[in-house]
């Protein structure tokens, strides 16, 4: 039962953190192709004047980028390190050892 509980958070675990991956890649390509477009889509929204918009752009790229940095590391800390911790935990190869001394 104990060992059913914790394969269950490892896979939990380990699929949030691909999804964080895949989310951190999707928002990467989006800073790196079409950050001014979302920013100038974005400063028209909240009325941002033409003259200020250069500032802007350069603002929201770093706002985005340190949204990307926080992602990351809570995405590490929060799913990445639980996983790996559980994978490679002493419970799974010592159960799976006895599974083995079992069946042979």
């Amino acid at each position: 039962m104990k060992s059913d509980y914790l394969r269950a958070i490892e896979s939990f675990a380990l699929r949030a953190f691909l999804i964080a991956i895949g989310f951190q890649l999707f928002a990467l390509l989006i800073l790196v192709f079409g950050s001014d477009k979302v920013a100038v889509i974005q400063g028209a929204i909240i009325g941002i004047e033409e003259s200020r918009m250069e500032q802007f752009k350069y603002d929201v790229k770093l706002q985005f980028y340190l949204f990307l940095n926080l992602f990351k590391i809570a995405g590490i800390l929060l799913f990445g390190i639980p996983w790996a911790v559980l994978r490679f935990s002493k419970i799974f190869r010592d159960n799976g050892l006895e599974t083995k001394k079992n069946e042979g």
